[in-house]
Parts: C-alpha cells; sequence; structure tokens
C-alpha cells in the first residue's frame, strides 16, 4: 500500500454481517479484515480488483496448512487455496484478458525476449534509482514509469512476441485495457514496496504529508459551516463505507482499481446529495461534499493515491479520448474527476470548489 495509516485513524471495528447487509445498488462494502476480494456480481464497476485478488492469492500460498503426518487420511494442502489456485487456472482459459495477463507476464521474465529484456532492465534501475534516492519529486517518478509503460505497450504490439497473438484473445476496444492491466503486473507489482517508501519519502521531504496530515485534522470540527455544504452528505455507515474504499485504494498496484473505488466512492456522495426531495442539486455542490467526507475519513496518504492514478492512468483516458468500457466510466465522471483530483490533494482550500477540466 502506499502508506500506511495511523492506529488512531483505523475503520471501527465491526462485523462481517453488518458490513454485507445493507447493499447500494449492488456495491457490497469492502471490509478491509476481510481477505475475499469483491466478485463480479459484488462491484457496480463491473470489474473485479484483479491486483487485490493477486494480493489474495499469494497470501493464501504463504498461509499453507503443515504438512501432514505420515499415515494421515487427510491431505497437506489446504483445500481453500487448491480451490483457489484451481478456479484461478480454468479463469485464465475462459478469460481472456487474464490469459494475456499469464502470458505478458511470463514473457516479462523472460530476458531472451526483446519485451523480457526491457522490463528485468527497466526494474533493475529503478531500484537503484530509488534506493539511492536520484528522484526530486513523486511525479518525475511516477512520470518517468508512465512513459516506460507506454513504451513497453508499444512494444508488445509491434514485435509479434506474444502466443497466441493479442488480437486473437481480446476484441480490439479490449485491447489496450488488457496490456495496461498485464503491464501495471509486470512492471508495477513487483516495484510496489520500493515505490511505496520513495512516495513516502519524497512528500515527507518536501513537507507536502505533514501539511495534509495537519490540515485534516485541524479542519475535524465545524466542517460542513467550513465548507459551506448546502446539500445531504452520507450518513456513519455511508461514510464508513466510503472510508473503507478509500482506504482499501492503498493495498492496489493497479491505478484502474484505485480510480474505480474512487469513482464508487463519488457516485455515493452524488447520491446522497440528491436524497433529500425538492432539493436543487448541481455539480458545483460536489466538491464540497466531497471536501466534508475527506475531512472526515482523514486519510492523509490519499495525497500519495492521487498523484499514483493521475501520473500513471493511460493519459487519453482522463481527456475523454480513451476507448472501451473503462475508458468510457471514466469519462462520464471526467467533469468531476480532475476536480477531485485536487480535492482530494488539498481538501480545505476553497478556491478549487468550482475548478474545471
Amino acid at each position: 500500500m502506499l502508506g500506511q495509516i495511523p492506529p488512531s485513524n483505523s475503520l471501527p471495528q465491526q462485523g462481517n454481517t453488518d458490513l454485507n447487509k445493507d447493499t447500494e445498488d449492488g456495491e457490497v462494502c469492502l471490509a478491509l479484515e476481510r481477505t475475499r476480494a469483491p466478485s463480479l456480481a459484488e462491484l457496480d464497476s463491473n470489474s473485479s480488483f484483479s491486483s487485490l485478488e493477486e494480493e489474495e492469492t499469494q497470501a493464501d500460498l504463504a498461509h499453507q496448512w503443515p504438512p501432514a503426518a505420515r499415515g494421515t487420511r487427510f491431505p497437506s494442502a489446504n483445500p481453500t487455496s487448491t480451490l483457489r489456485r484451481m478456479t484461478a487456472a480454468f479463469v485464465c482459459v475462459f478469460a481472456p484478458e487474464r490469459r494475456v495477463a499469464r502470458l505478458v507476464d511470463e514473457l516479462s521474465c523472460d530476458k531472451r525476449s526483446t519485451f523480457g529484456s526491457l522490463v528485468q532492465d527497466f526494474l533493475e534501475k529503478q531500484r537503484q534509482e530509488m534506493e539511492a534516492s536520484k528522484h526530486s519529486s513523486a511525479v518525475e517518478l511516477l512520470q518517468g514509469m508512465r512513459r516506460f509503460l507506454s513504451q513497453a505497450k508499444s512494444l508488445l504490439l509491434e514485435a509479434g512476441e506474444i502466443e497466441p497473438p493479442i488480437e486473437t484473445l481480446v476484441p480490439e476496444n479490449e485491447k489496450d485495457l488488457a496490456l495496461e492491466k498485464a503491464l501495471f503486473g509486470c512492471v508495477l507489482k513487483p516495484l510496489k514496496v520500493q515505490l511505496q517508501q520513495a512516495l513516502v519519502s519524497l512528500h515527507t521531504k518536501d513537507g507536502s504529508l505533514q501539511k495534509i496530515t495537519d490540515s485534516l485534522l485541524a479542519n475535524q470540527e465545524g466542517a460542513l459551516e467550513r465548507l459551506a455544504v448546502r446539500v445531504s452528505v452520507l450518513d456513519v455507515r455511508g461514510m464508513d463505507r466510503a472510508k473503507a474504499k478509500l482506504t482499501l485504494m492503498q493495498r492496489s498496484h493497479s491505478p484502474i482499481d484505485k480510480v474505480l473505488l474512487l469513482l464508487q466512492v463519488c457516485k455515493s456522495i452524488y447520491k446522497a446529495m440528491g436524497t433529500q426531495p425538492d432539493q436543487d442539486v448541481g455539480s458545483e455542490d460536489f466538491l464540497p461534499a466531497l471536501s466534508y467526507v475527506l475531512i472526515q475519513c482523514n486519510i492523509p496518504q490519499l495525497l500519495l493515491e492521487t498523484e499514483y492514478m493521475m501520473e500513471l492512468l493511460e493519459p487519453s483516458w482522463l481527456t475523454g479520448e480513451g476507448k472501451g468500457e473503462l475508458a468510457s466510466k471514466i469519462n462520464t465522471y471526467r467533469l468531476c474527476l480532475k476536480p477531485t483530483f485536487v480535492r482530494l490533494t488539498d481538501p480545505i482550500s476553497r478556491r478549487h470548489f468550482y475548478a474545471t477540466v
């Protein structure tokens, strides 16, 4: 995750039953203490959080049952993790996007291939540079990674090293998204821990992390009046669910998973704004309501998450030029997404309330 949350800001303890029983348009609240990633049916975004599923598969492997004693009737493998591995293998066969990710990951580990050599050299260089603290800012570090992701994607499309060809696995309008997800897995995932440490270090040195931490704490009291919130806001349960989703963003290495969680929070805020009959709700009321939610959730690390999404997502998706389901979903919220990013990094400043893309 990109930064740990102080113990004082941890989520209130809730039972799994309480978290699961209140659904909103088919969404299921994501609780941090639960290890199961949300299924396709549970997500309003119609997209599973692949990076979280990978993380939990690795957790399964790390917590195998001990070897059975000689003569026992029972197998030594954990049946739950075995079933998950079998399910993952089955999904790879029948889910083309997962198969693309598997093929790209295998190719990235093969230094005999042009793509594999490029990826491994880049990973080694980045580890050395982050260890030596050679980057002057978080934006510089992340923009360099985005340039490499675009370069690697072009190479994958031109070199013809994926077998079978990606054109035979996914439709044309899904090809870009499939490759982006695959590249996040083989480039960002191996660097996750060091990247987290580098971003925290850079924002600590420039004072921005401490600044937003102090600002959030100082504005807890009287936030509704200070921000001039004129609409209905999330209730206690809704605030807990929003905080759970914002916190869950930190577990993923994928900027796609992060932005989907953010968009779900935006949707819940919009829905709360319109709960009062005969109340005229405009887009200009959204940012104060969002600011209120961010202050109450009190997660300074969203500063890091915001830069991560802004700099590592495919640029065309943020400008409304992208194609495919995800680009369409982002474009639906595009007019509020950029000022939302501003709000995440500066939730108090009123000068940004009416920012536009």
